[in-house]
């Protein structure tokens, strides 16, 4: 669905990247304030799509249609690609390794917990999780992110069939979307952080 694999060996060499460039960038800065700091690109790129593929609704008719099918599906590809960059950028920030099982695993709680999926305990998540091999984690991941997608092109239906206005609302709507799925995310990585849950890397040294 989305046509991009976010734990191959070339996307996870740029979280890397991109994390130890911005802890070097930024010294002065703890590592909560770096995560907002991703968070808030990210609800930027969601909100930018948003408004971008509401625009065709400015031409009734045929830009309508458009802006309400194939506009969604862009939309929620973009959606799918920013929330799993978010998250390994945040698992990174927090000293985990991306590449390994384990840390995918876990980010795959991460996005779960995110959307609402698990109702359990987490102790109950983690042995679930534990569970999951490497090509099902990626499997069920692309399906959470589906999910996710989904319920924010849902919101947008309406803003959709407004013209110029709803550029605005649509843009608006992915934004705090975005936003509550980056603060749920930094939760789950803030209060795992002092705990053994898997290998962990010092970025600083990449």
């Amino acid at each position: 669905m989305f046509g991009f694999n976010p734990f191959s060996a070339e996307s996870l060499g740029a979280i890397h990247q991109r994390i130890k460039e911005l802890r070097a960038q930024f010294p002065e800065l703890s590592r909560e304030e770096l995560a907002w700091g991703l968070i808030r690109e990210k609800c930027w790129w969601c909100a930018i799509a948003g408004a971008l593929t509401a625009l065709p609704a400015v031409m009734p008719g045929l830009g309508t249609l458009i802006a309400l099918l194939s506009g969604a599906a862009v939309d929620i590809t973009i959606l799918g690609f920013a929330v799993t960059r978010l998250v390994l950028e945040l698992a990174t920030l927090y000293g985990r390794d991306p590449a390994t099982l384990e840390a995918q695993r876990e980010a795959f709680m991460a996005f779960a917990l995110a959307a609402g999926i698990h109702t359990v305990n987490q102790r109950l998540s983690r042995l679930a999780a534990a569970q999951l091999s490497r090509q099902l984690t990626a499997e069920l991941t692309e399906k959470v992110l589906l999910g996710l997608g989904v319920r924010a092109s849902q919101r947008q239906l309406v803003p959709r069939l407004l013209p110029f206005a709803g550029i605005f609302v649509a843009g608006i709507i992915n934004y705090f979307f975005a936003r509550a799925i980056g603060a749920k995310v930094l939760k789950f990585y803030r209060e795992r952080s002092g705990e053994e849950n898997g290998p962990v890397i010092d970025v600083t040294a990449l």
